[in-house]
């Protein structure tokens, strides 16, 4: 027995002794007969050769630029020939038909409708409105009360500012047990009288409310751009509505009259105006 005699393994390639039916390595059963015989002894391997490694590398070329190719077109851009029909050997050539004159149109018939069908019936738009006219004030599109509205309120007023009047008197005469007469007692009635318009007045501003004259006759004070006035707006009205309008020989509220927009003084000035509910 040759102890250079090497069985090689010929699934993993693992070296075995000669006397070895399986591979040491992988276990698998190896024939001597499909392995190939190694020597071992006075085995050499060629010298290597050493090749020199070049300083500097050439560099890669560069890659040649793509180019793209378009299919061409299938039908060139000329006019359309028409189709020419060919003679055939023993049949003549067919003729061009004339073409059909168009058939009118016919008339849609109506599908006559059931007893129990009803038809829709749509709204017809009406009339737009007459525009409103553009006001050089008011920048709402409430409409000013009439004077006749006003002056109807204004009365209501009057008569609940004479009420208070009424009970104040009766309260003097429940107190003194007479009324004063004279001229000094009508100085103090007339001052009395204005007091109590004052207060009146001053409980309406205070609340942020309409009067009730106002509220009788179904009016509301709002200012010229349509909102609740303010306190201020209020204030401004009773003042100048005193001082101008009725000071001024009552021309502030005459003035109304012949404004485009039936407004008065008072109004102008404190920018505010009853308007109906």
């Amino acid at each position: 027995m040759d102890p250079n005699y090497v069985i090689t393994c010929p699934y993993c390639a693992a070296p075995n002794g000669e006397d070895e039916h399986r591979c040491q390595r992988c276990g698998r059963r190896i024939e001597e007969s499909s392995s190939p015989v190694y020597y071992l002894r006075d085995a050499t391997a060629p010298a290597l050769s050493v090749v020199a490694r070049p300083e500097t590398e050439a560099p890669a070329p560069a890659p040649a630029p793509r180019t793209v190719q378009y299919q061409p077109p299938l039908f060139a851009h000329r006019e359309i020939q028409p189709l020419v029909e060919l003679p055939v050997h023993g049949r003549a050539p067919k003729r061009p038909r004339a073409p059909a004159p168009e058939a009118p149109a016919k008339p849609r018939k109506e599908t006559p409708r059931s007893s129990g069908q009803h038809e829709f019936e749509f709204p017809i738009p009406s009339a737009a409105p007459a525009p409103r006219p553009v006001s050089s004030h008011i920048d709402c599109d409430a409409i000013v009360a009439s004077p006749s509205l006003r002056i109807a309120a204004f009365f209501l007023d009057a008569l609940v500012i004479l009420a208070g009047f009424g009970l104040f008197t009766t309260a003097v005469r429940i107190y003194l047990g007479w009324i004063p007469a004279g001229r000094p007692a009508l100085i103090a009635a007339g001052v009395s009288v204005a007091l109590v318009a004052i207060i009146y007045k001053m409980l309406w501003w205070a609340a942020n409310r309409d009067s009730l004259g106002q509220r009788g006759m179904g009016l509301s004070l709002i200012s010229f751009d349509g909102r609740r006035p303010r306190r201020k707006q209020r204030m401004r009205r009773m003042l100048s509505g005193v001082l101008v309008s009725f000071a001024g020989m009552c021309v502030g509220l005459l003035w109304a009259l012949i404004e485009e927009e039936t407004l008065t003084w008072h109004d102008s000035i404190s920018r505010t105006f009853p308007t109906q509910r």
